[in-house]
């Protein structure tokens, strides 16, 4: 199964698709003629709010053949790559380790962000949780900065993982939407600290749920400081959870293909059949994001997941 990607306008009469990225979509009046064999995709890598920002997509329903977003039910989905897992030998080689003794302990937790209005309301959750604990903020929304710019491996490294490093680590995502998880998780795997996830996706598919803090297991963020209070001065516990994630490693999920592979296998497997999605503005809409009122009320993304059900996508699959 053989694919050629070309950026260049004038291959579009030749293309046997056209891949049009969601929040770029031109208006419809200019959008270019489809011959009958090709198929167009709609390509997304941001959630739903942020691409209606830029256009209204009830505009372009019924023009797409196909979708390929971070979303399982998408026709062609962008699956993570990763999931982790315990590994026995590291765990036990990591017997009587002292994570605690080379973190900072008067301020416990850290947060990277540039982002400051949120969908998520993630900021107001951490001014919250500063008025419980210390929270130190890096980079635009905050008064601390690492050198130019807090997303340089340098950084995480300096302020995470190394002597004199924080001991948690805020991993929110800006938005609250299903199936969304960004780099926010998988930049600090590596690193010896323990994170403290908020987003719209299992985190405990991901990893074993030892190994971090949910901030949906807690009632309120007065809660969870007092959890990580206990954490900090508990060098026993502290260093049990970070024995968890220092030993575990990442498996790649099978089969795993980059998304521009699984997009041509798709078309080769769909070649001469028709499929419609004619309420894009239904698939890619408000209704797989949460607001963070009932997102905090429920204690498992699967009591929000979207029902796929309700979700009406009037297209033929292949």
């Amino acid at each position: 199964m053989r694919c050629t990607f070309i950026s260049a306008q004038d291959a579009l009469p030749t293309a046997d698709a056209i891949l049009f990225r969601g929040r770029y979509l031109p208006s419809v009046d200019n959008l270019p003629a489809r011959l009958p064999h090709q198929k167009w995709i709609f390509y997304e890598t941001e959630p739903p709010h942020k691409t209606w920002i830029f256009v209204n997509l009830t505009n372009y329903n019924g023009m797409f053949n196909m979708t390929s977003t971070f979303s399982t039910d998408s026709h062609i989905p962008q699956v993570r790559a990763l999931s982790y897992h315990r590994d026995g030998r590291i765990f036990n080689k990591l017997h009587g380790e002292d994570f605690a003794a080379k973190k900072r302990k008067d301020v416990p937790v850290a947060w990277f962000a540039s982002r400051c209005l949120t969908q998520s309301r993630r900021e107001d959750y951490v001014k919250e949780l500063q008025e419980h604990i210390k929270v130190d903020i890096y980079g635009k929304c905050g008064d601390k900065q690492c050198g130019s710019n807090t997303r340089n491996d340098d950084c995480d490294e300096t302020l995470l993982n190394a002597q004199g490093s924080y001991k948690f680590y805020l991993s929110f995502e800006n938005c609250l939407c299903d199936d969304y998880v960004s780099e926010k998780i998988w930049k600090v795997m590596n690193l010896n600290v323990i994170p403290v996830v908020m987003g719209g996706v299992e985190y405990s598919n991901i990893m074993p749920k030892d190994s971090f803090i949910d901030v949906r297991d807690f009632n309120s963020a007065k809660d969870l400081a007092k959890y990580i209070s206990y954490l900090n001065n508990n060098d026993t516990a502290y260093n049990a959870m970070l024995r968890n994630k220092a030993s575990l490693r990442g498996v790649s999920l099978k089969p795993h293909k980059s998304t521009g592979c699984k997009i041509c296998q798709r078309l080769h497997e769909t070649k001469g059949q028709v499929s419609v999605v004619h309420a894009l503005d239904a698939f890619w809409g408000s209704r797989r994001c949460l607001s963070p009122e009932v997102y905090h009320k429920t204690q498992a993304v699967d009591d929000f997941r979207v029902d796929l059900e309700q979700v009406k996508i009037s297209s033929q699959r292949g």
